[in-house]
């Protein structure tokens, strides 16, 4: 039975490392396709140029699947592992009956030396709900506050027919806001890519190809094909991408530390890096020692500070990746050093001038 669901769950990662792959490809040729829409006509090597990249990249992601793949899987079974053998302080008792709580569920929250595990206990008498960290702490979470002028807001919940109800209201700005939940609201129904079973058919190798494009690269000893191969000439990013710097993770701790420390966060602590697709992701934590600032607008400014610092650089703050717990922030910046990867970061920072430049010009 381990074994059916061990390969279950390798059909799966193995799935998604498809996907992945698909979706890349599809990138590399939609750039190969603007540029050739751009009205110049392309030289006569282009489709060549094209080709190529894109063999390299495909045999790139065939090289690293059965390695990205046990990367995966270990560290999804290191993350059940310390969850398995999680343990809470002490007993918890109910504060309305007295009853002993159990536990019914745990949460790794953090990242290395910030590491926790969360507890939460209900009560088999009167179902109520207490958290607590492994080291004993309980978990009691900030009232929220009012989003314009920082109030804690008064709540109400109520129900009409279907809907859920949760209301926040400002008491010294009359900020009002309602969170509604409809229970007869149907999902949406997931979005379905029909081109996915044909392209992974054209861009993820077989074993009979992948292990040729494999025995190539060893034999003709060029561990940075894939790099070599993509560059090609006549890029109008190839200016933009020379100017973007290159920055090591020590360096880009010595740039970021004075940056957000101005700002009144401190402590900033970066946990163990981790490589994935050819980019380094890296979490960190900081504290912010604001009393000025809710946890919504902390998480905002954090992620403009950090855009800023990193406005010039290889790095990047990944921005669905940001939390607040208790005045603790975490989140997770990414660096890249390929000339593809450089090339769409260029892109997107283009991208997002190019809009807020258009927005200046709407208003003025």
């Amino acid at each position: 039975m381990i074994e059916v669901a061990n390969t279950a769950k390798d059909t799966l990662h193995s799935d998604e490392y498809d996907r992945e792959t698909v979706e890349e490809c599809r990138r590399l040729e939609q750039r190969f396709s603007d540029k050739e829409k751009e009205g110049d006509k392309p030289a006569p090597w282009y489709g060549l140029t094209r080709d190529l990249a894109l063999y390299a990249l495909r045999g790139e992601r065939y090289r690293r699947k059965e390695e990205t793949i046990a990367r995966r899987r270990n560290a999804m079974a290191e993350y059940h592992e310390k969850l398995d053998k999680a343990k809470p302080a002490s007993i918890v008792y109910c504060l309305a009956c007295r009853s002993q709580m159990n536990v019914v569920e745990k949460d790794l929250r953090g990242f290395g030396k910030k590491e926790q595990i969360l507890f939460y206990f209900r009560c088999p008498e009167c179902n109520e709900m207490r958290r607590f960290f492994d080291n004993g702490e309980e978990y009691r979470p900030a009232p929220p506050s009012c989003i314009k002028c920082s109030t804690p807001v008064d709540q109400t919940f109520k129900r009409e027919g279907s809907k859920l109800i949760h209301s926040y209201t400002c008491a010294k700005c009359g900020y009002h806001e309602d969170d509604v939940i409809d229970l007869d609201e149907k999902p949406k129904a997931p979005k379905i890519d029909k081109d996915f079973i044909k392209d992974r058919e054209k861009y993820c190798m077989s074993k009979k190809e992948g292990d040729d494009y494999v025995n190539w690269i060893v034999l003709m000893e060029l561990p940075q094909t894939k790099e070599m191969l993509e560059r090609y000439s006549d890029d109008p990013k190839a200016d933009v991408i020379s100017q973007i710097k290159k920055l090591n993770i020590a360096q880009v701790e010595a740039l970021l530390k004075p940056a957000v420390e101005k700002e009144k966060y401190q402590d900033l602590v970066f946990g163990k890096p981790e490589i994935y697709q050819g980019t380094v992701i890296l979490p960190f934590t900081i504290q912010d020692t604001s009393a000025d600032r809710n946890d919504y607008d902390s998480q905002l400014f954090l992620k403009r500070l950090i855009d800023e610092a990193l406005g010039e650089t290889n790095w990047r703050a990944m921005s669905d990746d940001f939390g607040y717990k208790l005045g603790l922030l975490n989140g997770r910046i990414r660096g890249v050093e390929s000339e593809k990867d450089l090339a769409e970061l260029a892109r997107v920072r283009q991208k997002k001038q190019d809009k807020v430049s258009g927005s200046v010009e709407d208003k003025s």
